[in-house]
């Protein structure tokens, strides 16, 4: 990876072992340069089992997991149990909007609290 002072965001969407061939996945962009992984959970049926999956996977792999990003708009009970499972710090939370303007994904950016060193 090339040489920078500035702060970047590698997004993978779709999960950590969303393939890009048949055998280089998402992941293994983090894996390669040594980056955190800041794991982003949507609201949907499943997401518990899903995130649960994926932190399982990222700490079994010695992934750095920074911490987490909720997208959506959550029952608390569904959050708390992925919060609880093996206690990752909260990052921010993104509420759900039909049409996110500028404005509104300025605003969501500013209350992340990501502080990678």
């Amino acid at each position: 990876m090339p040489q920078t002072l500035n702060k970047i965001c590698i997004e993978g969407a779709g999960g950590p072992m969303v393939p890009i061939n048949d055998s280089y996945f998402v992941i293994d962009i983090a894996k390669q340069n040594g980056l955190a992984v800041v794991l982003v959970i949507s609201s949907y049926l499943g997401c518990i089992n899903h995130s649960l999956l994926a932190i399982d996977y990222l700490l079994n792999n010695n992934y750095k997991l920074h911490g987490l990003i909720f997208n959506g708009d959550f029952d608390e009970g569904v959050k708390n149990s992925i919060i609880n499972y093996k206690r990752i710090p909260v990052l921010g939370e993104i509420p759900q909007v039909e049409k996110p303007d500028k404005k509104f994904v300025s605003e969501q950016a500013s209350k992340i609290n990501i502080s990678l060193l």
